[in-house]
């Protein structure tokens, strides 16, 4: 729906009536992408709200941000591997939440799998050998 470039929305339109079976004025068309993109803005700032928490309790024990070092999060899933727009509010909300003096430092990847190496590097932390 927030792809749709064209002046009429006429993609929004097709899609509406395909799935829906909606007819919608270009003001209706115009609705339903403003919803979708509020819909989509939440979860971005939520998830990026998620991440600002995890950061500022690590940073409370290492200063690793404060200090310049960088701090990479490992970020698994088709939301955020091909929604960009998910991702740019994700990014704000870091940068709104932490400041750009410290939010220049983490860097939100997209990690194929990222929960199977995170169980995997949490069980080889914890083995006794």
């Amino acid at each position: 729906m927030q792809e749709d470039d064209t002046d009429d929305l006429s993609s929004v339109g097709s899609i509406l009536y395909n799935i829906f079976e909606v007819k919608a004025d270009l003001k209706e068309r115009r609705r339903v992408v403003e919803v979708c993109d509020t819909v989509v803005k939440r979860g971005g700032r939520l998830a990026g709200a998620g991440i600002v928490a995890i950061l500022e309790r690590i940073e409370r024990e290492t200063k690793r941000l404060a200090s310049g070092q960088r701090t990479v999060v490992a970020m698994d899933g088709a939301l955020y591997e091909k929604y960009p727009q998910y991702r740019q509010y994700m990014q704000d909300a870091l940068v709104e939440l932490l400041g750009d003096e410290l939010a220049c430092h983490v860097q939100i990847k997209h990690t194929k799998d990222v929960s199977g190496l995170g169980a995997a590097l949490l069980a080889a932390t914890n083995s006794i050998y």
